[in-house]
Formats: structure tokens, C-alpha cells, sequence
């Protein structure tokens, strides 16, 4: 390393510097960590590093904010956060490049940065710090992969003050976290799509259409936009539930019986897309405003990829526009859209149609798919059956699908039905994870308020006392 350094006799080397020949070498040093990064070789970027500091080249902010900003790509956020301690110790005063490097690390980190996160915020609140506009895209990118949803909307509508301008990139981070906020996300799609398409200085992406959509299928639905249960669901609701009825798809841009319109999203193009929620809280979109949405790519020139499809297909109501939709855009349907297929088939209740799916494309091994399918097991009927036939396929059943069902009966407060999972369960010795613990305790907690329903609630309790002592003896 050192002979990128020293003179080789014929004048050159630190004596051609002149008079600074420290700030030279600093450079240099900079430049091929710079490189290192840029390759995604921070192991070596990191060796440059700490030869630069000893050798007496002492790193400044921009040296920092290189390898920082390369360990925030990579979502190494403990290192980054390490480098940035050690700048501080060297009274080296930290940029908005540094701070958007370490957000970015927290960003890429997910939901297990969310203590760096906060941590980094009160150091930007306490030294008073004033973000730029990319470093503020990278705070709200990071809100959103931690799950802080509200803050990050807080955050959005502080820009103006601010005079921050929100730019493409910011929306679409404000989509992604809409999409992830489980209470009340779809209101929050609706009012950040809505702010989007009426600025003149910003057109929608096709990554913007992915989180749109992505919003319709995952995001929260407040009380406000759903519709109350008519009394003979809500009487149904307090039975074991039975196998669903088969949803048909209506004539394109009819609603299907018992949906009810909840949200509208205007596109550049004109046209309105309506999203409908079904009976059984399936969300749906008609034929006509599938083709809608398509169209208004087509016509702002961009092209849907095979993510777009794999978000559609669990909302429209015609999978056969879908399908025609993907043979013409050239993209053939990968396993991923297949999963969705049979998510979609079975949330509408076709069982058997998701069935036919996964075997017409060979997915009897991924338990994925399987996991799918179990989204529209809602009977104790189809959901042991489904076990049944996984084991008689050469296939155990994983905590996944198990976790499925039991959300699934929990849901509808089945007793009897979570009772039976959690036999197989033992049976099987299939060991719960938190979700499907916390989905049980819950469950246990809150008994009904209908008599009869509360003596099966009786006996779930005290077997699931029992089972839970030998499954989770910890």
C-alpha cells in the first residue's frame, strides 16, 4: 500500500507535492476508498481506511462519509454507526452526506434498525440539524422500512416549513409506508396519490404503480371506510365458519355482490380506479378499471413489469384480463405470479381452483404456495385437509401455514378449530414462532360474549394452557 506513496528516485513522491503534501495523500487515499466502495468491497475499503489513519493521514468528514455511505448501501449498520462514533471522537463535524449515510444504512437495515434510528434522531435533534432535501428523503426511506409510519408523515408535512420540495422519490417512499401501516394506510395512499398526481412538476413512475397497488392489496383499512357487517354475517361470524363460497367474477365494471366501493384513486390519465372490499374482507378491482390502470402506463409510456402483474392479479376480479394483459406486454408468469394467482383464488374462496394452479404448475414443493393457499382455509374442514394432503404429498407443513390457519381461526374465533390446529401441531411437532404465539394469546385473552360460544372457548383455553407448557417449556 505504501508504494502508491513514496517517491522511486526519479522526483516523484512527496516532495513533487509542494507544499501540502498530507492533503495529497488524504486524497489519494479518499479516491481508492471511493473505488473500493463503488465495487461493493468494503472489507478492503476498511483496510485502506485504517492504513490511511496509520500512517499518519488522518481522515476527514469526506473520507467518513465514503466508507459510511458504503456500509449504508449495504445495510451494515452497526459499522457505519461505529465510523461515525469514531469521527465524532476526532471533533470531525458531521454533513447532511453524513447523516443521509447513516438513514440510509438504517433504511436498508429494516425493522431491527429501528433503535439506530431513534438514536440518530435525537443526535439530529439535539446538535439542531437542518436536512437537505435528499438527506430528508433518506430519513423518511428509513421511518418507513422501521415502521415508524406516523412519524414519517409528520416529517412529510414539516418539509414546506421547511421549504423542502417533495420530489418523486419522496412520494414513493410515503407509498411505501402507507402500504406497511396496518390502522389506517389506505387513507394515508389515497391523500399521497392524490397530492402526486395534482402537482404539475411530477409524473407517476411505474415504481409508483407498483406501491399504489401494493397500497390497494396491504394497507390498513380504517373503521371509516368499512362498511358495517349485516346482521347475518355478523351471526355467521359467531358459528364455526363454514367453507367459503366461490366469489365469480361479475361482468367487467360491476361490483361484486355484498362490495362496497372504499377508495378512489384519480390517474393522469383521466380515468378512475375504484377499490372495492368484499364480504370477507377480499379487496377487489373490476376488469375495467384493471385495464384502466394499464392504459394510463401505456399512455404516460411506461411499461408494467412482472411486479405489476403480481400486485394485480390479487386484486382483479377478471384474472383472465390479467393473464391477456402479461401475453401481450411480452411477460411471461414466474413462480411468484403463479403464488399470487392462488392467494388471490383463495381468498375468493376457490379452493379448488388454487389447487388446480399449483398443480398444473408444479408448485406442490414450495411452501409458499401452500402458505397461499391456506390464506382461504377459513373452515376446520379445508384447513385440516390442506395438512392432510401437504403430508400426503411428501410435504410437512412449516410454522408459516400452520400460522396461517391459526390467523385464519383466530380470525373468526373458531375455537373448536384452533383447538384441532394445535393437536396437530403437537402431533406433528411443529414448534410455534412469536406470531403464531401471540395470535393464541390473544385468543385465549378475550373470551366471547355468546354463552355457547364461551364454553368452547373453556376448552381451547385449558388445552392451549396444556400445549403451550410442552411446546414452549421456556
Amino acid at each position: 500500500m505504501d508504494e502508491l506513496f513514496s517517491g522511486d528516485g526519479g522526483g516523484r513522491g512527496v516532495k513533487k507535492w509542494g507544499k501540502d503534501p498530507w492533503k495529497i495523500k488524504r486524497q489519494h487515499y479518499t479516491r481508492h476508498v471511493l473505488n473500493l466502495t463503488k465495487k461493493d468491497k468494503l472489507a478492503e475499503a476498511a483496510e485502506v481506511f485504517e492504513h490511511m489513519t496509520n500512517a499518519g493521514v488522518y481522515p476527514d468528514t469526506a473520507a467518513y462519509n465514503i466508507l459510511i455511505a458504503g456500509y449504508g448501501r449495504s445495510g451494515k449498520i452497526k459499522e457505519a454507526f461505529h465510523l461515525f462514533n469514531e469521527m465524532k471522537k476526532r471533533a470531525l463535524e458531521p454533513s447532511n452526506h453524513t447523516y443521509s449515510s447513516l438513514l440510509n444504512a438504517c433504511s436498508n437495515a429494516g425493522p431491527p434498525a429501528k433503535e439506530y434510528l431513534l438514536k440518530i434522531q435525537e443526535e439530529m435533534e439535539r446538535r439542531n440539524v437542518t436536512l437537505n432535501g435528499i438527506a430528508t428523503n433518506a430519513h423518511l426511506s428509513a421511518m418507513a422500512s422501521c415502521r415508524l409510519h406516523e412519524e414519517a408523515f409528520e416529517t412529510y408535512e414539516k418539509m414546506s416549513s421547511q421549504h423542502l420540495s417533495p420530489d418523486l422519490h419522496t412520494f414513493g417512499t410515503l407509498l411505501q409506508a402507507a402500504s406497511k401501516d396496518v390502522r389506517g394506510g389506505l387513507e394515508k395512499a389515497q391523500r399521497v396519490w392524490s397530492e402526486m398526481t395534482t402537482r404539475d412538476d411530477i409524473t407517476p413512475d411505474a415504481l409508483c404503480y407498483n406501491l399504489l397497488l401494493l397500497c390497494m392489496r396491504e394497507a390498513g383499512i380504517p373503521s371509516s371506510m368499512r362498511k358495517p357487517l349485516p346482521e347475518a354475517a355478523k351471526e355467521e361470524g359467531e358459528k364455526e365458519p363454514r367453507t367459503r363460497k366461490v366469489v365469480s367474477s361479475p361482468p367487467r365494471g360491476v361490483l361484486a355482490a355484498d362490495a362496497k366501493e372504499i377508495a378512489t384513486f384519480a390517474l393522469p390519465s383521466g380515468h378512475k380506479i375504484h377499490l372495492c372490499l368484499g364480504k370477507w374482507g377480499e379487496r377487489w378491482l373490476t376488469g375495467e378499471d384493471t385495464l384502466g390502470l394499464l392504459g394510463a402506463m401505456k399512455k404516460a409510456g411506461l411499461s408494467p413489469d412482472v411486479r405489476t402483474f403480481n400486485l394485480l392479479i390479487g386484486l382483479a376480479q377478471d384474472t383472465e384480463c390479467v393473464l391477456k394483459a402479461m401475453e401481450e406486454a411480452k411477460i411471461p408468469p414466474d413462480r411468484k405470479f403463479w403464488i399470487a394467482t392462488i392467494r388471490s383464488l383463495a381468498l375468493r374462496g376457490d379452493i379448488q381452483g388454487a389447487k388446480a394452479i399449483l398443480a398444473k404448475w408444479e408448485l406442490g414443493e414450495d411452501q409458499h404456495a401452500y402458505q397461499a393457499l391456506a390464506m382461504g382455509c377459513v373452515s376446520m374442514e379445508d384447513g385440516l385437509k390442506l395438512v392432510e394432503e401437504m403430508e400426503t404429498s411428501g410435504i410437512r407443513p412449516n410454522e408459516f401455514v400452520f400460522g396461517t390457519l391459526v390467523g385464519n381461526a383466530a380470525k373468526h374465533r373458531a375455537f373448536e378449530y384452533l383447538t384441532a390446529l394445535l393437536k396437530v401441531m403437537k402431533h406433528k411437532e411443529i414448534i410455534p414462532n412469536a406470531t403464531i404465539l401471540q395470535m393464541l394469546e390473544r385468543a385465549a385473552d378475550n373470551p366471547p360474549a355468546s354463552p355457547w360460544q364461551l364454553k368452547r372457548h373453556q376448552g381451547f383455553k385449558g388445552y392451549y394452557t396444556i400445549w403451550k407448557t410442552t411446546m414452549c417449556p421456556e
